[in-house]
């Protein structure tokens, strides 16, 4: 009995020993699937690595936006403090180290000191001094009317040392408003004509040049008395009819020698308030006197004396 035990036990025990290896080869392919899958679900890989993976272009696509519109937010709230550091308008007249000498034969005059000034688009600027200062010989430099000793002139980008008589004369009469202290009006010739002068100078066509006459009487509030002929003027319509010719042909600079010293207090407000429009409407102006008072009305203010210019504030005048 106790051997069948043994024996069956034996048998038992060798019948194992042989089902193990192939229980075993049945179990390893299943398993070794197991982990095929595992390693090409999404869902069972191991955490951080898949979902990182499919999440990166996102979180990259996400960081670009942010980024974008950061720098959009950047640049807005940039704009405006470069918008307040760039000068206003562009440079319209330049002038380095100008000197004017006049022989007096055993002296030399010298009229102008080294004038160095800059005056941009759109500016309005007040060159105030008193008699014998040097501001209307200044005043006959930029206008053309006269040339310096020495120094460099820069008109609306041209050296004016390098231009002949004859471009002279064109600059003169279309790139420089002139309005004089006198008017300077022919008195053969009425409001309407005056005007049309210097458009006739420049060759513009016969209906342009009515067109302009008439535009530029009206804004000087002088429709009304086209035909008059200048003693039919007051002396403030008369200065405005002076205006009306110096803007008619579109200039770069009005140039105004003492606008108002030929009025009444009262008229010469109303010239000034007329500059003060012609300006805001983007007109440069520069306006020679020696009044305090009419220089407080510019923007910019530079004072000469002695034939040598400065820059502050009108009571330090």
């Amino acid at each position: 009995m106790e051997e069948w035990i043994l024996q069956a036990a034996e048998e038992t025990e060798e019948k194992a020993r042989d089902t193990k290896p192939g229980e075993e080869e049945k179990k390893e392919p299943e398993e070794r699937a197991e982990e095929k899958e595992q390693e090409s679900s999404p869902e069972t890989t191991a955490p951080g690595n898949g979902e990182e993976k499919e999440q990166e272009p996102q979180a990259a696509g996400h960081t670009e936006e942010e980024k974008e519109k950061n720098e959009g937010v950047q640049k807005e709230d940039a704009l405006p403090a470069q918008q307040k550091s760039e000068p206003e308008g562009e440079e319209i007249l330049r002038m380095k180290d100008i000197c004017k000498d006049y022989d007096m034969g055993n002296e030399v005059l010298h009229v102008l000191k080294n004038v160095s000034l800059t005056v941009r688009r759109g500016e309005f600027l007040a060159i105030l001094g008193p008699s014998g200062s040097g501001k209307s010989t200044l005043m006959n430099i930029i206008g053309c009317l006269d040339v310096p000793t020495s120094g460099d002139y820069w008109l609306d980008g041209r050296h004016i040392a390098d231009e002949d008589e004859t471009s002279l004369a064109r600059i003169r009469s279309r790139e420089i408003g002139f309005v004089f202290q006198s008017f300077n009006l022919l008195q053969r010739q009425n409001a309407f004509e005056n005007v049309e002068l210097p458009l006739i100078y420049a060759n513009v066509p016969e209906k342009e040049r009515r067109d302009r006459v008439d535009e530029v009487l009206a804004r000087v509030g002088l429709s009304d008395k086209r035909e008059n002929m200048p003693n039919q003027l007051s002396g403030g319509q008369q200065q405005r009819v002076a205006i009306a010719r110096a803007i008619a042909n579109r200039p770069a600079i009005l140039l105004a020698d003492e606008p108002t010293g030929a009025l009444d207090q009262h008229t010469g407000a109303q010239v000034m308030e007329l500059f003060h429009e012609l300006n805001e409407e983007g007109n440069t102006i520069i306006m020679i006197t020696h009044d305090p008072k009419i220089a407080s009305h510019a923007k910019r203010i530079v004072r000469i004396l002695d034939g040598e210019i400065s820059e502050g504030a009108l009571e330090d005048a």
